[in-house]
């Protein structure tokens, strides 16, 4: 009884859509019937401008300069825009009134060149994306490979577009679109089968894939539209004929610029399955197909045998093709496929490692889904010529003469990526007996590092001593990074020495600065410069000799207040005592032992709130001074 469930809906959308949406025809009757096309309101001149990104069906109208208002006839504006937008059958989103004078609009092209020819515009223009530079620290190593050249690893996924737009079809188990990572532009769209899933991923591999194109952290495209079109069961095998029916869907409805995923393989050749994904490549979808995982010639095996597909292998973190991975004339391309960490299906936060081809085709259909957000009208086989030619070739061993040594390549800016920056902290000691070495553990905080703290030790061993972060891509003032080294009793804070060294050829200047009193460096970090930053302590001699502190209680106008409770608190042994402020507001603790840890806080007795209201500090000598001001 399905079939006639879902004739019923698609005639009831398609008569709702005869409704509300005239056609083509009509709409063009329409702008005919009510523009007056009369030579006063014309002109032959070319004012369509094309963008080298364009928003598909939106366009930005400016006015001529002849027709512009006056500025205080806002209203007069808006006025002209609802009349030209009524001539010539379009939507209305913005009015602009100031910076220019015009509208922007959703409109078929046909629509923008005719409107371009009124002789009150001054040029229709095709809306375009505007791009932030994102990076992705601590990413996993397979995003980590496919954005740079050569190894080693920077730590970082650079990507100059994120794939907004663009729709990208996962034909596997399903999906588990309410996965945080998704943000919600996860959604299902077909189920083949009829077992009650509706959709909804049971497996997990469908749902590992699509995060491997489309998720925020581990997503290739990370703001791609994702739709899971399922066509394998809960357990067991699939059919062929259920592949052939998501892919016919997908051809059918598909919202272009549109990818699709097939992480599937038939153990033969299926010359349906083959055509299937031919006719919905000439449909204008870009498909992508893992190699599969048997070890052996990839033309022998379905999906990877069709002409038109992209095929991918596997490699491992070395870039050796991975023994699993299927290889020879059939596939395309190669990319990481093996322990691959992606999103997990059992949960809306969870994670999980896989490998295989499986794993390796997502990285490249995530690349298309790159490419197609920046040039959107691009075919099918002009996504697979430019992966192709953007790949980085000869990287790749145990690999055979026949497949291609190619390795994805995802950097789509208009120049290559900027080199990283570095940042290494170093710690050093000089203990009393005169070593450098402690088995004492410094602990520090920070900020824009990648990490919010982290300890070292100065055992005179690498790497216990240090921490290095060598992805740095925030180059200026408002991305400095700050480290500062907590309090550590029994030692001394005597110098932070802070070196900055770049490679020929980049800017440079010293602009990193330490500060002794806060205990902290403050790290602004160049393209491709190397900041390192030496926190040295001493170790403090135990001394017999107590100190003492002591300080004032004021109110806002600065008079001393009386009977406030003011607390001290040994860290190191646990102990505290009180004192209540004198008639003048004073207060003192004596005998204290030094070197300790200590914290001092003030009290009144009808809480009133202070500026400050406690202190942490070791104590070496004596310290007056240690006021307490009320709000």
């Amino acid at each position: 009884m399905k079939y006639p469930v879902i004739l019923s809906l698609f005639l009831s959308v398609i008569v709702f859509g005869l409704s509300h949406r005239p056609d083509t025809a009509s709409a063009q009757e329409t702008i005919r019937s009510q523009r007056d096309t009369s030579d006063s309101k014309r002109t032959s001149r070319n004012k369509f401008l094309r963008s080298g990104d364009p928003v598909p069906g939106r366009y930005i109208v400016t006015f001529a300069p002849e027709t512009s208002l006056r500025p205080s006839s806002e209203w007069e504006t808006v006025s002209t825009v609802y009349q030209m937008a009524g001539e010539y059958g379009t939507s209305v989103d913005d009015v602009f009134t100031s910076a220019i004078r015009g509208f922007s609009a959703e409109m078929t092209e046909q629509q923008a060149l005719a409107l371009s020819q009124d002789e009150r515009v001054l040029f229709v223009e095709e809306d375009s994306y505007t791009y932030p530079t994102g990076v992705q620290s601590s990413s996993d190593w397979g995003l980590d490979r496919i954005d740079q050249r050569e190894l080693p690893l920077n730590g970082a996924f650079m990507y100059s577009h994120t794939g907004a737009g663009v729709s990208v079809y996962v034909v596997d188990s399903g999906i588990r679109p309410t996965h945080e990572d998704f943000g919600g532009r996860a959604s299902i769209a077909f189920d083949a089968l009829s077992d009650g899933q509706n959709g909804m991923d049971c497996t997990g591999h469908g749902t590992h894939v699509a995060g491997t194109i489309g998720s925020s952290t581990y997503g290739v495209a990370k703001n791609a539209n994702l739709y899971g079109v399922r066509v394998l069961p809960c357990s067991g095998p699939g059919l062929v004929s259920r592949m052939i029916a998501g892919i016919n869907w997908v051809t059918s409805n598909h919202n272009s610029p549109a990818v699709m995923n097939i992480s599937i393989t038939v153990t033969n050749i299926s010359q349906s399955l083959n055509n299937a994904i031919e006719n919905a490549v000439n449909s204008g979808i870009t498909v992508v197909t893992s190699a599969g995982n048997y070890g052996a010639d990839a033309c022998n095996y379905s999906p990877a045998a069709t002409p038109s597909a992209i095929v991918v292998g596997a490699i491992g973190d070395n870039d050796v093709r991975m023994p699993y991975s299927n290889y020879g004339s059939c596939v395309d391309i190669f990319a990481p496929g093996n322990a691959i960490r992606s999103l997990s299906h059992q949960n809306d936060s969870g994670t999980r490692v896989m490998s295989g081809t499986s794993m390796a085709a997502p990285m490249v259909t995530g690349a298309a889904a790159l490419f197609l957000e920046a040039n959107p009208y691009a075919g099918p086989s002009t996504v697979a010529n430019r992966l192709k030619l953007d790949a980085t070739p000869g990287r790749i061993t145990n690999i055979d003469t026949v497949s291609p040594n190619r390795l994805l390549y995802t950097w789509l800016g208009d120049t290559e990526p900027p080199v990283p920056g570095s940042v290494t902290i170093i710690k050093e000691v000089q203990a009393l007996d005169g070593s450098t070495a402690s088995t004492e553990a410094f602990t520090y905080t920070t900020s824009n590092l990648g990490v919010d703290n982290f300890s070292l030790i100065d055992n005179d061993e690498e790497p216990a001593d240090r921490l290095v972060n060598s992805g740095i891509f925030l180059f200026n003032e408002q991305n400095a990074i700050s480290v500062m080294e907590d309090q550590k009793h029994g030692w001394a804070l005597t110098e932070i020495e802070c070196t900055e060294t770049s490679p020929n050829g980049l800017p440079h200047s010293n602009n990193t600065y330490a500060s002794i009193q806060d205990r902290q460096a403050n790290i602004i970090v160049e393209e491709g410069e190397a900041v390192t930053c030496i926190f040295r302590s001493q170790q403090l001699a135990p001394t017999s000799a107590p100190a003492s502190v002591s300080g004032r209680v004021t109110n806002n106008m600065g008079y001393g207040v009386k009977n406030v409770r003011v607390r001290i608190e040994d860290m190191v042994t646990g102990q505290s005592r009180a004192v209540m402020t004198n008639a003048f507001g004073f207060y003192s603790f004596n005998e204290l032992p030094t070197t300790h840890l200590y914290t001092v806080s003030a009290k009144a007795a009808r809480r009133q709130p202070f500026v400050v209201s406690s202190y942490t500090f070791n104590l070496y000598d004596n310290i007056t001074g240690m006021d307490f001001q009320m709000q």
